[in-house]
């Protein structure tokens, strides 16, 4: 996906630190709701780690040096006097991407050739390949249908593939990196679920989730929600969780709460995530997964 040259410009500026507190936090709240972009971000740290030792990374600043001191100008036509900026950073984005090469499994080399379909053949892509397209980031600020959050029940979203392999769900592994660190919420986790191998099909999963928040919010009149997804895109898509479950906070000294909620799942084996949201903001405090096997 192309982007335009103000985000790619505000890319470099978060890499290099250069945004301020409010608008650092616009940048990865629009990270958070546009995977591409988040790919395109850490794209460009890959490429400034891979080059920072090199000549080729001191042209590149001094090239984006230039580009920043110097006014765009009104019309861009090729030939132009932008052109000779664009040549240099096409060049080694080119010998970037050929130098990574090697590193790819040698398995694509057998990959099948996609069969060309013609236009008024053309039909809807089966369900299988559907769900293997990276889902978007949830948009916190998108208002939720009554009754949607999960309430301790598989939900009609998670039907077909309910964490029936472990592939990685793009959109939640994002939010695992990048965990909102709160300053009105300082959380500090003491057992969280751990990856288990069950005696026999149909064996209970020991679900525990335990920790404290120090906060100078009274947090027993709030509701934080433990919700858990399988890895099937459309359950989170649609925002719908295997389960769904109130923090149990108790009331603690110095404005620190401790919590400790446990529960014994049926699972399938597979791969499964889950995160702490505040009712209130619909905000993501806590993101992390574990697997059933």
């Amino acid at each position: 996906m192309a982007f335009d040259e103000k985000t790619y410009h505000d890319i470099q500026r978060y890499l290099d630190r250069q945004l301020g507190p409010e608008e650092r936090q616009a940048f990865e709240r629009q990270m958070q709701a546009d995977p591409e972009l988040a790919r395109e971000v850490e794209l460009n740290r890959e490429m400034q780690e891979f080059l920072a030792d090199t000549p080729e990374n001191e042209l590149r600043k001094n090239l984006r040096m230039l580009s920043d001191q110097t006014p765009e100008p009104k019309k861009r036509r090729p030939g132009g006097k932008w052109w000779w900026l664009l040549v240099p950073c096409l060049v080694l984005g080119g010998w970037w991407v050929v130098s990574r090469q090697p590193e790819k499994p040698r398995t694509e080399e057998l990959t099948a050739p996609v069969q060309e379909i013609p236009d008024e053949e053309e039909t809807a892509p089966p369900k299988a390949a559907e769900e293997t397209e990276k889902p978007p980031v949830r948009d916190p600020q998108k208002s939720r249908e009554p009754g949607q959050p999960g309430k301790g029940s598989e939900k009609p979203a998670d039907k077909g593939p309910v964490a029936a392999n472990f592939d990685p769900l793009p959109a939640l592994e994002f939010l695992i990196g990048n965990n909102l660190r709160d300053a009105d919420f300082q959380w500090n986790i003491t057992d969280r679920p751990k990856d288990a191998a069950l005696p026999s099909p149909g064996a209970a999963f020991n679900f525990r989730f335990a920790g404290t928040v120090a906060s100078e919010t009274n947090l027993i009149k709030k509701t934080f929600n433990l919700h858990i997804f399988s890895n099937a895109p459309a359950a989170y898509e649609a925002f719908r969780p295997l389960f769904s479950y109130p923090l149990p906070f108790q009331p603690g000294s110095e404005n620190v709460y401790p919590f400790d909620l446990q529960k014994q799942l049926t699972l399938r084996p597979g791969l499964y995530y889950y995160l702490i949201e505040d009712t209130a903001t619909e905000k993501i405090y806590w993101t992390d997964k574990f697997t059933v096997r």
